[in-house]
């Protein structure tokens, strides 16, 4: 009877470890379910403002948004205030190559994760400041640059 239970946990025991890296392959939980707890940053061109409203007036801003960290992050299109993001941004990619996206609005950092926020200056890249999840990050235009770029680097446990 040991027998058994030795190869049946040999053959379980997988299966619950690729179950269990599945849910975590996301910083993000379901895109329809706006946290109570998340907040919604405004990112422009001077560094973040935390902002008590969901989504700003102006228009996304043309670029991208690059996923530099070992698992998905929801990315925002185009802003919508009844929902967290859009897609799930694949790690190493970036929104306008895996989804053809000529602009990005955002991202949403589920609860648990930090990760630093940087963006293109024109010429290297200029961190933003850590953000801690559950946050839904907008971006505002800005005004120096025809095409915006953000880069999510060092995601981590918090």
């Amino acid at each position: 009877m040991m027998r058994y239970w030795t190869r049946l946990a040999t053959l379980v025991m997988p299966v619950i470890a690729v179950v269990t890296m599945s849910a975590a392959a996301s910083a993000a939980p379901s895109p329809d379910a706006p946290s109570p707890d998340a907040r919604t940053v405004v990112v422009g061109s001077d560094g973040p403002v935390s902002v008590a409203y969901n989504c700003v007036s102006d228009p996304p801003p043309a670029g991208y948004v690059s996923n530099e960290t070992s698992l998905g992050i929801g990315v925002i299109h185009i802003c919508n205030p009844n929902e967290l993001y859009d897609a799930v941004l694949s790690a190493g990619r970036r929104t306008d190559s895996q989804f053809g996206w000529g602009t990005s609005h955002g991202f949403y950092i589920g609860d648990g994760y930090c990760l630093v926020l940087h963006k293109w200056n024109g010429s290297h890249w200029i961190p933003q400041g850590l953000i801690e999840g559950p946050t839904r990050v907008v971006f505002h235009n800005d005004p120096n640059q025809s095409y915006d770029r953000w880069a999510l680097r060092g995601l981590y446990r918090c």
